[in-house]
């Protein structure tokens, strides 16, 4: 399964409380702060969907096993999260 196919198939861990949890697989997880939830917990999302509204400046948190990793370090290796012309 390709990293998009993966990404296609996330699902909504938890939405309160200004934060959502979405679950990637494979051990990922994105953590967003300082946002309205626009989503509900169990919700499947695709890649580029409306999460909700920002509430302030919107923190983002990648985890890996549970361990925090630098969006940097994958940012280019998708084309959905790369700013690197295509």
């Amino acid at each position: 399964m390709s990293r998009t196919e993966e990404l296609l198939r996330s699902v909504v861990e938890s939405a309160v409380d200004g934060i959502i949890v979405i679950d990637h697989g494979r051990g990922w997880t994105s953590l967003l702060i300082d946002v309205a939830p626009g989503v509900a917990r169990g919700e499947r999302v695709a890649a580029g969907a409306l999460l909700g509204k920002a509430l302030g400046d919107v923190g983002l948190e990648l985890r890996e096993a549970g361990q925090p990793r630098s969006p940097a370090l994958i940012a280019g290796s998708s084309h959905l999260l790369s700013n690197r012309a295509k």
